[in-house]
């Protein structure tokens, strides 16, 4: 889970930790739907006292490595995102929650970080560049990004002694800071449309990815 927030000067990074819903040795029966909806619900509930305007889900694929079968495992990770889902928008539409619900694809965010990667790139191959561009971030002390809180505790994850599995957390820092450039683009092309000026085709094509 990450929480930004554009400010004047950049981003400001508030909450940047990795929750863990379910644990790996669980039993079987939390994974029926009455327990799902239950830690569904209990991670609704923490997302929504943030206050967000935007909740940012990745939408999760339905088959691993390209196979036929679907496995187990990917129907209860998309059962549960789509009890997120339903949750959110019943919160919408009882006027208990003003926000928007976002559905990022992981394809683009990896495109637009990773150019020019291999086709056959192996998922654990994009796992490690991606924490390779998040720790490079950290690194370089970005002006524009700001850690604050328990967000600094996860940034030592990165940068101290690397432990942990740090590519969870990586995907929802990269998903958040790419949705707010794009939405800032859109609205540069927006004022600029709406003074009359050019915009090119590989701009335009640039969001579009």
């Amino acid at each position: 889970m990450c929480l930004l927030v554009p400010t004047k000067k950049g981003i400001s990074v508030k909450e940047w930790q990795r929750i863990e819903v379910v644990e790996k040795d669980a039993p079987a029966a939390t994974f029926e739907p009455i327990e799902l909806s239950s830690l569904a619900y209990q991670i609704c509930k923490t997302l929504v006292s943030m206050r967000p305007d935007h909740v940012l889900i990745e939408r999760q694929r339905h088959r691993t490595g390209g196979a036929s079968a679907i496995l187990e495992w990917t129907i209860r990770v998309n059962t549960f995102e789509a009890m997120i889902h339903a949750i959110l928008h019943t919160l919408i539409q009882e006027s208990k929650w003003s926000g928007r619900i976002e559905s990022v694809h992981p394809k683009r965010i990896s495109d637009y970080w990773i150019h020019n990667r291999a086709e056959k790139s192996t998922s654990h191959e994009l796992k490690l560049q991606k924490i390779g561009i998040v720790t490079e971030m950290i690194r370089k002390r970005s002006s524009n990004i700001l850690f604050e809180g328990c967000a600094q505790e996860t940034v030592e994850v990165f940068v101290g002694r690397p432990k942990g599995k740090r590519d969870d957390i990586a995907d929802s820092f990269l998903q958040g800071i790419t949705w707010i450039r794009w939405q800032q683009a859109k609205l540069r092309v927006k004022a600029r449309l709406k003074k009359g000026e050019q915009v090119s085709a590989n701009e335009l094509s640039a969001l579009l990815k």
